[in-house]
């Protein structure tokens, strides 16, 4: 019989964080920040800063709860940020945000840090709201970079000679959109089983 060793492994997600939200940007609740937009400029950006204080007062919670422990690894599951207009991690403004929220957590949890992508990380067409946006090969391939450091949103790692497979779920229900690449990840995952 294997003996295998213990360790231990952070996995989070949803973290949103968004700072100096615009109300251009629409983000989270489209229909209500134009809705509110609507009546005041002033009160729609006064409910954007609230979304953005909340999302930094709950990172820096989350932080300061797992900081401590010595993590062999951290996996994100995803939704790193929120976006924006639905089109994943497009303006510049977005991927800044990215960037600096990846660096802040690879300083924090001070071990390997792995990430698969959300659809706000690779954009999204929300069920209610603008409808506008979804993944694009652009979307997908800047937040591939920016969080994987590689082209491509599938790959695999190891830990303690355990092997982890991390697949793009936004490549498996896009209907032609992604044909190419969910064959390639098809047979990437083929590959790795076997």
């Amino acid at each position: 019989m294997k003996n295998f060793q213990m360790f231990s492994v952070l996995i989070f997600s949803d973290t949103h964080y968004s700072q100096n939200s615009l109300p251009e940007e629409k983000r989270w609740y489209p229909e209500v920040v134009s809705l509110i937009n609507f009546f005041s400029d002033q009160l729609a950006q006064k409910f954007l800063d609230f979304c953005d204080r909340y999302t930094q007062r709950h990172l820096k919670k989350f932080i300061d709860t797992v900081s401590d422990h010595k993590w062999d690894a951290a996996i994100c599951l995803g939704d790193m940020t929120p976006g924006t207009k639905e089109m994943g991690l497009l303006s510049e403004k977005s991927r800044t945000e990215a960037i600096e929220l990846k660096e802040k957590l690879t300083r924090v949890f001070n071990c390997p840090l792995y990430f698969v992508l959300g659809n706000h990380d690779v954009g999204y067409i929300a069920p209610i709201g603008y409808k506008k946006g979804g993944p694009s090969y652009k979307s997908l391939k800047d937040a591939s970079e920016i969080y994987l450091d590689s082209p491509s949103p599938f790959y695999k790692f190891f830990l303690d000679n355990r092997k982890f497979i991390v697949l793009a779920s936004i490549l498996v229900d896009t209907g032609e959109k992604f044909k190419e690449m969910r064959q390639q990840q098809f047979t990437f995952l083929q590959t790795e089983l076997s």
